[in-house]
Protein backbone atom coordinates (compact mmCIF):
# COMPACT_ATOMS: atom_id res chain seq x y z
CA UNK A 1 0.00 0.00 0.00
CA UNK A 2 1.51 3.11 -1.04
CA UNK A 3 0.23 6.79 -0.17
CA UNK A 4 1.61 9.48 -1.91
CA UNK A 5 1.45 13.61 -2.21
CA UNK A 6 2.24 15.08 -5.36
CA UNK A 7 1.59 18.87 -6.46
CA UNK A 8 4.05 19.28 -9.71
CA UNK A 9 4.84 15.55 -10.77
CA UNK A 10 7.92 14.58 -9.17
CA UNK A 11 6.02 11.98 -6.38
CA UNK A 12 3.51 11.38 -8.34
CA UNK A 13 5.83 9.59 -11.38
CA UNK A 14 8.11 8.11 -8.18
CA UNK A 15 4.88 7.05 -6.83
CA UNK A 16 3.46 5.02 -9.94
CA UNK A 17 7.03 3.93 -10.45
CA UNK A 18 7.55 2.62 -7.13
CA UNK A 19 3.50 0.85 -7.58
CA UNK A 20 4.46 -1.13 -10.60
CA UNK A 21 7.87 -2.55 -9.15
CA UNK A 22 6.29 -3.56 -5.84
CA UNK A 23 2.97 -4.33 -6.86
CA UNK A 24 1.46 -2.77 -4.27
CA UNK A 25 -1.65 -0.35 -4.39
CA UNK A 26 -1.32 3.22 -4.85
CA UNK A 27 -3.68 5.92 -3.03
CA UNK A 28 -3.74 9.65 -3.30
CA UNK A 29 -3.70 11.05 -0.13
CA UNK A 30 -5.35 14.17 -0.89
CA UNK A 31 -8.89 12.11 -2.04
CA UNK A 32 -8.71 9.93 0.88
CA UNK A 33 -7.69 12.40 3.52
CA UNK A 34 -11.42 13.60 4.60
CA UNK A 35 -12.70 10.04 4.15
CA UNK A 36 -12.92 7.33 6.87
CA UNK A 37 -9.24 6.82 6.71
CA UNK A 38 -9.01 3.50 7.45
CA UNK A 39 -7.05 0.70 5.50
CA UNK A 40 -6.70 -3.21 6.50
CA UNK A 41 -3.33 -4.50 5.82
CA UNK A 42 -2.43 -8.10 4.56
CA UNK A 43 0.46 -9.86 6.61
CA UNK A 44 3.22 -9.31 3.88
CA UNK A 45 1.55 -6.19 2.87
CA UNK A 46 4.44 -3.33 2.56
CA UNK A 47 3.50 0.60 3.90
CA UNK A 48 5.12 3.79 1.63
CA UNK A 49 4.73 7.44 2.14
CA UNK A 50 5.82 9.24 -0.46
CA UNK A 51 5.83 13.07 -0.77
CA UNK A 52 8.10 16.15 -1.63
CA UNK A 53 9.72 17.80 0.79
CA UNK A 54 8.85 21.21 1.85
CA UNK A 55 11.14 23.66 3.38
CA UNK A 56 13.10 20.33 5.05
CA UNK A 57 10.63 18.63 6.18
CA UNK A 58 7.05 16.69 5.19
CA UNK A 59 4.53 18.75 3.95
CA UNK A 60 1.83 19.64 6.38
CA UNK A 61 -1.17 17.22 4.68
CA UNK A 62 1.51 14.06 5.55
CA UNK A 63 1.63 15.02 9.05
CA UNK A 64 -2.50 15.63 8.92
CA UNK A 65 -2.99 12.54 7.38
CA UNK A 66 -0.71 10.38 9.63
CA UNK A 67 -2.29 11.48 12.61
CA UNK A 68 -5.92 10.25 11.30
CA UNK A 69 -4.69 7.23 9.55
CA UNK A 70 -5.44 4.20 10.72
CA UNK A 71 -4.11 0.73 9.98
CA UNK A 72 -5.77 -2.27 10.92
CA UNK A 73 -4.17 -5.18 11.41
CA UNK A 74 -0.61 -3.28 11.49
CA UNK A 75 2.04 -5.73 12.74
CA UNK A 76 4.87 -4.52 12.26
CA UNK A 77 4.53 -4.70 8.49
CA UNK A 78 7.19 -3.09 6.14
CA UNK A 79 6.93 0.40 6.36
CA UNK A 80 9.02 3.27 4.28
CA UNK A 81 9.26 6.42 2.92
CA UNK A 82 10.66 8.19 0.19
CA UNK A 83 10.91 11.72 -0.30
CA UNK A 84 11.76 13.94 -3.53
CA UNK A 85 13.64 16.99 -2.59
CA UNK A 86 15.04 19.74 -4.98
CA UNK A 87 18.23 19.52 -3.45
CA UNK A 88 18.10 18.30 0.22
CA UNK A 89 15.80 17.02 2.75
CA UNK A 90 17.08 18.54 6.09
CA UNK A 91 16.02 16.44 8.78
CA UNK A 92 12.82 15.43 6.88
CA UNK A 93 13.29 11.39 7.62
CA UNK A 94 13.48 12.26 11.73
CA UNK A 95 10.33 14.64 11.24
CA UNK A 96 8.83 11.52 9.56
CA UNK A 97 10.21 8.54 12.02
CA UNK A 98 8.18 10.69 15.11
CA UNK A 99 5.29 11.13 13.56
CA UNK A 100 4.98 7.21 12.57
CA UNK A 101 6.56 6.30 16.44
CA UNK A 102 3.24 8.79 18.21
CA UNK A 103 0.91 5.95 16.57
CA UNK A 104 2.91 3.14 17.57
CA UNK A 105 4.21 2.18 13.82
CA UNK A 106 7.89 1.93 13.06
CA UNK A 107 9.79 2.76 9.97
CA UNK A 108 12.33 0.65 8.72
CA UNK A 109 14.16 2.82 5.68
CA UNK A 110 13.75 5.76 4.12
CA UNK A 111 15.35 7.33 0.87
CA UNK A 112 15.52 10.42 -1.06
CA UNK A 113 15.02 11.80 -4.71
CA UNK A 114 16.90 14.58 -6.15
CA UNK A 115 14.43 16.01 -8.70
CA UNK A 116 13.80 19.29 -10.19
CA UNK A 117 13.04 22.13 -8.66
CA UNK A 118 9.89 23.51 -8.00
CA UNK A 119 9.86 26.42 -5.29
CA UNK A 120 9.81 29.63 -6.75
CA UNK A 121 7.97 31.99 -4.20
CA UNK A 122 11.19 33.97 -2.72
CA UNK A 123 14.15 35.73 -3.61
CA UNK A 124 16.75 33.60 -5.02
CA UNK A 125 14.53 30.33 -5.28
CA UNK A 126 13.57 29.76 -9.26
CA UNK A 127 13.24 25.95 -11.37
CA UNK A 128 16.67 25.01 -12.42
CA UNK A 129 18.02 25.24 -15.60
CA UNK A 130 17.36 23.17 -18.30
CA UNK A 131 20.97 21.13 -18.20
CA UNK A 132 20.41 20.93 -14.34
CA UNK A 133 16.81 19.54 -14.74
CA UNK A 134 17.65 16.77 -17.57
CA UNK A 135 20.74 16.00 -15.61
CA UNK A 136 18.32 15.49 -12.43
CA UNK A 137 14.90 13.76 -14.52
CA UNK A 138 18.31 11.19 -15.92
CA UNK A 139 19.29 10.25 -12.49
CA UNK A 140 16.23 10.11 -10.76
CA UNK A 141 15.46 6.65 -13.29
CA UNK A 142 18.66 4.80 -11.67
CA UNK A 143 18.16 5.99 -7.78
CA UNK A 144 14.36 4.88 -8.15
CA UNK A 145 15.47 1.49 -9.28
CA UNK A 146 17.93 1.31 -6.37
CA UNK A 147 14.97 2.46 -4.26
CA UNK A 148 12.71 -0.23 -5.76
CA UNK A 149 15.38 -3.00 -5.37
CA UNK A 150 15.84 -2.13 -1.69
CA UNK A 151 12.32 -2.18 -0.38
CA UNK A 152 11.75 -5.28 -2.57
CA UNK A 153 14.36 -6.80 -0.25
CA UNK A 154 12.41 -5.16 2.53
CA UNK A 155 16.12 -3.53 3.87
CA UNK A 156 15.49 -3.31 7.21
CA UNK A 157 17.68 0.24 8.88
CA UNK A 158 18.20 1.44 5.88
CA UNK A 159 18.96 5.19 5.79
CA UNK A 160 19.68 6.77 2.24
CA UNK A 161 18.39 10.37 2.67
CA UNK A 162 20.58 13.48 1.57
CA UNK A 163 20.43 15.72 4.37
CA UNK A 164 22.72 18.40 3.27
CA UNK A 165 24.35 21.41 5.47
CA UNK A 166 23.18 22.54 8.49
CA UNK A 167 19.97 20.04 8.50
CA UNK A 168 19.15 20.76 11.72
CA UNK A 169 19.70 24.55 11.49
CA UNK A 170 17.04 24.15 8.56
CA UNK A 171 14.47 21.94 9.51
CA UNK A 172 13.95 22.83 13.38
CA UNK A 173 14.55 26.80 12.76
CA UNK A 174 13.79 27.27 9.54
CA UNK A 175 10.84 25.36 8.69
CA UNK A 176 8.80 26.49 11.80
CA UNK A 177 8.85 30.20 10.57
CA UNK A 178 8.54 29.31 7.02
CA UNK A 179 5.14 27.00 8.16
CA UNK A 180 3.92 29.78 10.17
CA UNK A 181 4.74 32.75 8.24
CA UNK A 182 4.95 31.41 4.34
CA UNK A 183 2.30 29.23 3.64
CA UNK A 184 -0.73 31.03 2.39
CA UNK A 185 -1.98 31.63 -0.31
CA UNK A 186 -3.57 35.31 -0.52
CA UNK A 187 -0.20 36.67 -2.62
CA UNK A 188 -1.53 34.34 -5.38
CA UNK A 189 -3.36 36.64 -8.07
CA UNK A 190 -3.77 36.59 -11.91
CA UNK A 191 -2.12 39.02 -14.41
CA UNK A 192 -3.66 40.09 -17.69
CA UNK A 193 -2.67 36.46 -19.37
CA UNK A 194 -5.43 34.48 -17.87
CA UNK A 195 -8.01 33.39 -20.21
CA UNK A 196 -10.24 31.07 -17.40
CA UNK A 197 -8.93 27.64 -18.70
CA UNK A 198 -9.82 26.25 -15.17
CA UNK A 199 -6.14 24.42 -15.27
CA UNK A 200 -5.27 25.55 -12.06
CA UNK A 201 -8.53 24.61 -10.41
CA UNK A 202 -8.12 20.84 -11.64
CA UNK A 203 -4.46 20.83 -10.87
CA UNK A 204 -4.68 21.57 -7.47
CA UNK A 205 -4.43 18.45 -5.48
CA UNK A 206 -6.29 20.09 -2.63
CA UNK A 207 -9.20 21.67 -3.94
CA UNK A 208 -8.42 24.93 -2.99
CA UNK A 209 -8.86 26.84 -6.33
CA UNK A 210 -12.58 28.00 -7.50
CA UNK A 211 -13.10 29.91 -11.13
CA UNK A 212 -15.42 33.22 -10.17
CA UNK A 213 -16.03 35.15 -12.85
CA UNK A 214 -13.77 33.18 -15.21
CA UNK A 215 -10.57 34.37 -12.47
CA UNK A 216 -9.35 31.65 -10.27
CA UNK A 217 -10.22 32.49 -6.43
CA UNK A 218 -7.71 30.99 -3.25
CA UNK A 219 -9.68 29.36 -0.48
CA UNK A 220 -6.98 29.46 1.94
CA UNK A 221 -6.40 25.66 2.49
CA UNK A 222 -3.30 25.58 0.39
CA UNK A 223 -0.29 23.44 0.68
CA UNK A 224 1.78 25.43 -1.01
CA UNK A 225 2.40 22.83 -3.68
CA UNK A 226 2.66 25.50 -6.34
CA UNK A 227 0.72 23.17 -8.65
CA UNK A 228 -1.30 26.20 -9.82
CA UNK A 229 1.29 27.96 -10.99
CA UNK A 230 3.47 25.80 -12.49
CA UNK A 231 0.44 24.11 -14.62
CA UNK A 232 -0.73 27.56 -15.50
CA UNK A 233 -0.31 27.41 -19.70
CA UNK A 234 0.11 31.06 -19.80
CA UNK A 235 2.16 31.69 -17.02
CA UNK A 236 -0.84 34.37 -15.43
CA UNK A 237 -0.57 32.97 -11.95
CA UNK A 238 1.85 35.34 -9.84
CA UNK A 239 2.87 34.53 -6.08
CA UNK A 240 3.03 38.64 -5.38
CA UNK A 241 6.20 40.13 -7.03
CA UNK A 242 8.29 37.23 -6.52
CA UNK A 243 7.70 34.99 -9.20
CA UNK A 244 6.89 37.50 -12.41
CA UNK A 245 10.17 36.84 -14.18
CA UNK A 246 10.80 32.70 -13.15
CA UNK A 247 9.86 29.90 -14.76
CA UNK A 248 8.08 27.23 -14.97
CA UNK A 249 8.09 22.91 -13.98
CA UNK A 250 5.94 19.87 -14.31
CA UNK A 251 7.52 16.45 -14.65
CA UNK A 252 7.50 15.77 -18.29
CA UNK A 253 5.21 12.98 -18.50
CA UNK A 254 2.26 15.10 -16.19
CA UNK A 255 1.01 16.78 -18.97
CA UNK A 256 -2.45 16.01 -18.51
CA UNK A 257 -2.87 18.71 -15.73
CA UNK A 258 -4.96 16.73 -13.28
CA UNK A 259 -4.41 16.56 -10.10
Amino acid sequence: MLFYFSGCGNTRWAAQQMADVQNERLIFIPEVIDGDRTFTLQHDEKIGFLFPVYSWAQPKIITDFIRRLKLENYQGQYLFMVCTCGDDAGLTRQVFTSSIARRGWHVDSAFSIQMPNTYVCLPGFDIDTPVLKADKLQKSIDRMQYINEQVLQRANGKFDVIQGSWPWTKTRIIQPLFQRFFIDDKPFHTNEKCIGCEICERSCPVGNIRLTDGRPVWLHHCTMCLGCYHHCPTHAIEFGQQTAKKGQYVYPEKQDHER
